[in-house]
């Protein structure tokens, strides 16, 4: 079960993977108050709005879909006891996690797939196996064959602050350089193996295995601290250490406004790109203000944008420990408002309208409609 909570702007950091128990319940602590979500790691969703100190019950129906029976053999077709099936997120072939693990005979049952998700195997001393995409309809059985090459490699991950102490919790992903898709036996689509993601304990470390030989990317990201990513790690045969030092960063902070000067509350004021590790945001609060902490040096795009208020962006620069003011100012801009008709002058619904400027550097040329 994959939990999210919404309203946390930490939240990609902060989402938790647990496993329920023999009767499918489990519990979550220190839940980031207001809307969160609870996802299925192979299909079902239920979303709970959480108060302080309230304690709330949430029941997650996964729906029918497709039974995978996994059978994990290595690249001389035996058997690989203990592997480790993994499911990717929805949609999502990248991020995923753990759903089981093989028997003595390397097979493993997955009921009530959907075909939003993709299966991979891996296990230590193996790199990872590439992944197959799940079709078929509700109730079908699938048989998945999953070969993990060999040899592979392991990775301990330490991760310090810049003074030496622990970062607990920090995000670590480590990514492998995409491969060659052969093409299944079973008419299922190929898909490059899921990230593997891991977060430091007390200790400040992490221990990633079944991770394919060669070139790595490793992200690490941490709340308070500047994102870090190396540059190409060397992930050879056998075991492999990284340590990695995270800075503080920079801050981003200023004040939002509307066209007519007043403060705008609600404005996400966002880093990078949408929904990734290293991405950084905040809200505007009433005043119109927001601070955004842990942003990386050098360049970097900032957009600020609610719906119905306007988007805008800058491309800004900060140095370690640095205070970056940017104070954007939003315009909803005009409104076109029109009806589309067919040549007798009935009304069409459903169609899709697009508009686009023709010259994006002549914003006061005509629009296209299509």
């Amino acid at each position: 079960v994959h939990v999210y909570a919404w309203g946390d702007r930490h939240r990609r950091l902060r989402s938790r993977r647990l496993r329920a128990d023999d009767a499918g319940c489990l519990a979550v602590e220190d839940v980031h108050c207001g809307r969160v979500g609870i996802y299925g790691d192979r299909g079902g969703f239920v979303s709970v709005n959480l108060d302080a100190a309230a304690r709330v019950q949430a029941t997650l129906k996964i729906p029918r879909g497709v039974d995978v029976a996994c059978e994990v053999v290595d690249m001389d077709g035996h058997p690989v006891q203990g592997a480790q099936i993994w499911l990717s997120d929805s949609g999502n072939f990248r991020n995923g996690g753990p759903a089981g693990t093989a028997d003595s005979s390397g097979r493993l049952l997955l009921r009530s797939v959907s075909t939003q998700h993709a299966v991979s195997a891996r296990k230590r001393g193996y790199a990872p196996s590439t992944g197959a995409w799940i079709q078929g309809s509700v109730g079908d059985r699938k048989v998945v064959r999953l070969v993990l090459p060999s040899p592979g490699a392991a990775v301990h991950v330490v991760v310090e602050d810049d003074h030496g102490e622990p970062v607990v919790g920090a995000r670590v992903r480590i990514t492998t350089e995409p491969v060659s898709l052969a093409a299944r036996t079973d008419g299922l689509p190929a898909t490059q193996s899921v990230d593997y993601v891991r977060a430091t304990g007390a200790d400040g470390s992490c221990f990633a295995d079944s991770i394919a030989c060669g070139t790595v990317k490793v992200m690490v990201n941490a709340v308070a601290h500047a994102p870090w990513q190396s540059e190409g790690f060397e992930a050879k045969v056998g075991d492999n250490e990284l340590r990695v030092r995270l800075g503080v960063g920079a801050v981003l902070a200023g004040t939002a406004r509307l066209g007519n000067g007043e403060p705008a509350q609600g404005i996400t004021v966002r880093i990078g790109r949408y929904a990734r590790d290293d991405t950084r945001q905040a809200t505007t609060g009433p005043d119109g203000s927001y601070r955004i902490e842990g942003v990386g040096v050098g360049a970097f795009e900032v957009v600020a944008y609610a719906k119905g208020v306007g988007k805008v962006r800058a491309t800004l620069a900060a140095t370690e420990r640095s205070t970056v003011r940017w104070n954007p100012v939003l315009d909803a801009g005009r409104v076109l408002r029109a009806r589309l008709v067919d040549q007798g002058g009935n009304g069409l619904a459903g169609c899709m309208v697009n508009l686009s400027l023709i010259h994006i550097s002549e914003p006061t040329r005509p629009l296209y409609i299509s």
